[in-house]
């Protein structure tokens, strides 16, 4: 207060006019203290009072009285940690369905194995993890980029890793097993009997080839060729 006072007695002074603060003692440099209220008070290099910012609270009760309550204070050039104070427990949030602290809401970052959609005309930051698709995983939380597995690979059911594709073979006991392995036996056991057949009919002496002729014969070395 003598500060700002002494700057209020100099105005009136005409001509070369030496403002009475710069009097005052040099202690008084950079100079923290509080005050009676409480409050911390600053002065600069000019022995000014440093400027302080009030965060007020606008509350308005139940009769409709509106009041503006200190919540808390900003000091530029106070010391490191104390330029800006807030006291939340004081701090009342109005609504209309009652009174209500103000918490953001955004969607959970998506687990492994999920991807991101973003909702249509909402923020970036409200979005709905799915499934991610069929040859594709997701080994990271929140990252949100999807990678394929190889050729020789294939993705588990929770769509979180890459495995690798087991080799499987017919077994004879199965039905198309058992069918395939009959028809390869019965072509060969065929294969086998023409090609007798053909050698015995080429025979000079052979029994086939006298009762047939020679032109069943070479009918029967062209079918063995033929097989």
């Amino acid at each position: 207060m003598f500060l700002i006072r002494s700057e209020v007695d100099s105005i009136g002074v005409e001509g070369n006019q030496m403002p009475h603060h710069l009097k005052l003692h040099a202690f008084l440099k950079n100079v923290s203290f509080k005050n009676s209220v409480g409050d911390h008070v600053f002065i600069d290099e000019e022995k000014k009072p440093e400027a302080k910012y009030d965060i007020l609270n606008y509350v308005t009760f139940i009769n409709n009285t509106e009041v503006m309550v200190k919540v808390g204070q900003f000091i530029p050039r106070a010391p490191m940690d104390q330029e800006f104070t807030i006291h939340e427990e004081v701090i009342e949030w109005t609504w209309i369905y009652g009174q209500k602290t103000a918490v953001s809401e955004y969607s959970p970052s998506c687990g492994p194995g999920f991807r991101k959609t973003v909702w249509d005309m909402e923020p970036i930051c409200c979005f709905d993890c799915v499934l991610c698709p069929l040859g594709e995983i997701s080994n990271k939380t929140g990252i949100g980029q999807r990678e394929k597995c190889p050729e020789d690979q294939y993705p588990n059911k929770e769509r979180d890793r890459c495995l690798p594709k087991a080799t499987t073979f017919l077994a004879i006991e199965e039905f198309l097993g058992m069918t395939l392995a009959c028809a390869a036996l019965s072509f060969s056991l065929l294969t086998t009997i023409t090609v007798v057949l053909a050698f015995k009919a080429t025979r000079p002496e052979s029994r086939i080839r006298h009762c047939t002729g020679p032109r069943a014969s070479n009918s029967f070395i062209l079918i063995s060729s033929l097989v």
